[in-house]
């Protein structure tokens, strides 16, 4: 009664109890003379005695709900097991056999699709080198006035391939044109124009001039423009191809990174080259031109060598002795001069071959000169024609060396 409360600790508890309570638990002792103290408990314990029967009971509510909670998943899994151990129906021998046809016509799938990728790839990355052989063929198996537009469209492109749209679209509409032109000259107004020359000279006499500026009359009119109707449907095809790639990588669900120029296998790198064979053949497929570009170059400059024979060859020679002796990083630096050396020969040889038009009745300064020394210096004559077949390894020369400059920058 002395203090303001009283403060138990039970257990972990604190219990706090009115002053009021204790005085008057004390009036009802002191009045009750036939009660034994003993034997009795005050009203303060009976009050202390409640609060800790209150506080186990919920205890006892709550550890249970807890153990509830813990327990729910395990019973919930021991429910769903007993539910999955109910008896189920075996499949028949026709339902096996489509299971398994389907899962062979999914793996199928999968396998179709991860090759249509590598396909679609592959002719990303090589359908300008159809290009380039087209144009060359086209350029070399009739050399005349009008093809020699392919030529240096051709060479322009090979050195630098960032002008690859806008030339693509020149060859298109250049090769429309001259199927253009070549059909109207197979009709019978065209013939009507005199195209002959006749020259005072014993060695000319009387001269077609059509032959020399790229049109003849023929009776096999497919055959004598196929080729510019094959470059046509391979740059249409070009197109298809680069438009299917773009919309394929900016899809919503294709967000792959970029790749590297001529990768056909991006996911392939060194470390996986050395697995197996697979792999190491798609390494080389992704980088094998990169890893011996030069060596490839300079074997094909020596069979350029050999085929040509000539005052070109020399020339040749020794460009190719310089590189057998150049380090790579000295390869580096001139390669570019060799480059540069092909791409003035080349338009050179093939003017060569077409020389000046016979129409025009002029001799060339060394037409007495034997046969031997005019196909040693590889110049035109009007008797003999230059062998142009020696212009296709000269053509592939140059794109392995323009391909190379491309690694080196």
């Amino acid at each position: 009664s002395h203090n303001n409360s009283v403060t138990l600790n039970i257990g972990q508890s604190n219990v706090s109890l009115d002053p009021s309570i204790i005085t008057d638990n004390n009036r009802a002792s002191t009045n009750a003379d036939t009660i034994d103290l003993k034997s009795q408990p005050s009203q303060s314990e009976i009050s202390v005695q409640t609060v800790i029967s209150k506080r186990k009971d919920n205890d006892n509510i709550i550890r249970p709900t807890m153990i509830n909670r813990h327990r729910s998943p395990s019973m919930a899994s021991k429910s769903e097991s007993k539910s999955s151990l109910l008896p189920t129906t075996k499949p028949t021998f026709a339902q096996e056999i489509r299971q398994i046809f389907s899962k062979c016509i999914r793996h199928l799938r999968t396998l179709i699709d991860q090759w249509m990728i590598v396909f679609w790839r592959f002719l990303e990355v090589h359908i300008m080198k159809a290009v380039f052989l087209c144009t060359v063929l086209i350029s070399i198996r009739d050399i005349s006035v009008m093809n020699v537009v392919f030529v240096f469209l051709t060479i322009i492109l090979m050195i630098f391939n960032r002008f690859e749209k806008i030339i693509c679209f020149m060859f298109a509409i250049w090769a429309g044109l001259l199927v253009l032109l070549k059909m109207l000259f197979q009709l019978n107004i065209a013939q009507r124009i005199d195209w002959n020359t006749n020259c005072s000279s014993d060695m000319f006499g009387q001269v077609d001039n059509r032959a020399y500026i790229g049109f003849l009359k023929t009776d096999d009119i497919f055959s004598y423009i196929w080729e510019y109707i094959a470059l046509i449907i391979i740059l249409v095809f070009r197109t298809v191809i680069l438009l299917r790639q773009y919309l394929y990588r900016n899809h919503d669900y294709n967000n792959d990174r970029p790749l590297l120029e001529g990768v056909i296998f991006p996911d392939v790198d060194r470390p996986m080259a050395d697995k197996d064979f697979a792999n190491f053949f798609k390494f080389l497929l992704n980088f094998g031109f990169y890893k011996f570009g030069v060596e490839i170059c300079l074997i094909l400059m020596t069979i350029t060598i050999g085929n040509h024979g000539d005052i070109f060859s020399v020339l040749y020679c020794l460009f190719l002795i310089a590189f057998v002796l150049f380090n790579r990083s000295e390869c580096h630096r001139f390669w570019s001069y060799l480059v540069g050396f092909m791409a003035i020969i080349l338009p050179y040889q093939y003017l060569v071959c077409l020389g000046i038009a016979p129409g025009l009745c002029w001799l060339y300064p060394w037409h007495n000169l034997p046969q031997a020394d005019l196909d040693w210096y590889f110049l035109p004559d009007f008797k003999h024609q230059l062998p142009k077949q020696k212009l296709y390894l000269d053509f592939l020369l140059f794109y392995f060396l323009c391909r190379q400059l491309l690694y080196f920058r």
